[in-house]
């Protein structure tokens, strides 16, 4: 069948996986030839905002799809660069990589997404391919699931279930018995609690960046986080600070 576009674009986090990203999958499939989808926020630690890896979201994505559409899916982990023109262009330099390798010289492409509120600006980032916009059918969003699963022994996976797919919920099941679901539980528990102390901020606050230089060669002071949110986590003390305001103002 001969379909719209050569390839459709998909981007997002997945944090996790949920009912309405596999709306934008399906007609993403639907529409192009090809499914280009980026997992954002990759290469990063775990934290209580991003508890997942890209391979981990790229396992539920692909959990529910039939063995035809998983050949016509690429998935690509992007990096956060703090600069809107930097991540487009990288988004935009991939999808011309992967085209290139399909034997596509001039391909038809469409960027799929639903412009839900102000966090969808990225959407017009890239007014070089056509739009398509996808109606999500559901009111789930995945903080709340992030937060009813970050609910330990007391899920209620009756409603967790009713907003993710089947595959998404063998993963939450079985990551739930790792150390890393304790971990983003204690994160998650750290981040509440400087919130109710705290607020929400931004936060004025001192930092530096320690560096030594001995014979010609810098060195940059690390520190290793001892509490939660981050803990464990080998960092300048300027990124520690630009973590914690990050992780608080949210």
């Amino acid at each position: 069948m001969k379909r719209q576009y050569d390839a459709t674009i998909l981007i997002g986090r997945f944090q996790p996986f949920h009912n309405g990203h596999e709306s934008l999958v399906k007609k993403a499939l639907e529409l192009g030839e090809n499914a280009i989808v980026f997992l954002g926020s990759s290469f990063r630690p775990r934290n209580n905002n991003n508890p997942f890896t890209w391979q981990e979201r790229a396992e539920m994505l692909v959990a529910g799809l039939s063995q035809e559409d998983k050949k016509r899916i690429i998935i690509i982990p992007i990096r956060d660069y703090y600069n809107d023109e930097r991540w487009a262009n990288a988004i935009r330099g991939h999808a011309e990589t992967e085209m290139n390798k399909l034997g596509r010289k001039q391909p038809r492409i469409a960027l799929v997404g639903c412009r839900k509120d102000e966090s969808s600006y990225y959407l017009n980032l890239f007014p070089q391919w056509n739009f398509e916009a996808a109606e999500l059918r559901t009111n789930c969003d995945a903080t709340t699931i992030r937060e009813q699963y970050y609910h330990g022994d007391d899920v209620n996976w009756v409603d967790l279930c009713k907003n993710v797919p089947i595959g998404t919920v063998e993963f939450l099941r079985q990551w739930r018995d790792s150390a890393d679901y304790d971990d983003m539980q204690r994160d998650n528990r750290a981040v509440k609690t400087y919130r109710e102390k705290w607020g929400i901020g931004p936060f004025l606050t001192v930092d530096a960046v320690v560096v030594v230089t001995v014979k010609g060669t810098s060195y940059l002071l690390l520190i290793r986080r001892g509490k939660f949110p981050g803990k464990g986590l080998m960092l300048s003390v300027h990124t520690t600070l630009i973590i914690l305001h990050r992780q608080y103002s949210r």
